[in-house]
């Protein structure tokens, strides 16, 4: 099984991976937050206060004081954009530096002068997507898919949820017959 996340969704699957339990044979962050100490001030000390008043929560919920260790029992992948203006390219920074300094073997890939959305160049978005499927692929092994495949993995869109998209496999036929459906 895979687990993937951007944003807060980022997060959660790097927490996820350094927990160690080897439910996911691999985990594809965009955009994780390394530690509350470099997120937006307004939303974080809503929750948890000030730093100074609550050091030991924002200890706790850093990545950078999980058991990195837990990170060679399966694949990492960090993606984040160098102009995100929410979740600050500084935390995959310290992200990537920390699992260095602890010998874990990761990928990065970066978006040059891309925002949190990944979406201010004019393939980014798609290529991101694209990107992610690729990473998917190569975690099970999958072949890429050819013209005539039987099966497509694809990425499929919440369109009511603020979180990301999932993988799915879908049938080639389900999936045109969903694409001629939508464009009625």
């Amino acid at each position: 099984m895979a687990v993937w996340g951007w944003s807060y969704g980022g997060y959660t699957t790097t927490f996820t991976i350094s927990e160690g339990a080897e439910v996911f044979k691999c985990g594809f962050a965009v955009a994780p937050l390394a530690t509350r100490f470099l997120y937006d001030s307004i939303h974080t000390e809503r929750y948890m206060t000030l730093p100074e008043d609550n050091v030991d929560g924002y200890e706790k919920c850093s990545i950078l004081n999980s058991d990195l260790e837990n990170f060679k029992k399966a694949s990492y992948s960090i993606i984040h954009g160098t102009a995100d203006d929410n979740v600050h390219f500084q935390n995959a920074a310290l992200i990537s530096k920390a699992l260095i300094e602890a010998n874990v073997d990761f990928d990065n890939f970066y978006y040059a002068d891309e925002a949190h959305s990944v979406n201010y160049g004019p393939n980014s978005n798609r290529h991101i997507y694209k990107l992610l499927t690729s990473k998917a692929r190569r975690c099970f092994d999958l072949p890429a898919p050819e013209m005539n495949s039987d099966v497509t993995l694809i990425l499929k869109q919440r369109k009511r949820s603020r979180s990301k998209s999932h993988f799915v496999f879908q049938d080639d036929m389900m999936l045109r017959n969903n694409l001629r459906d939508n464009r009625q």
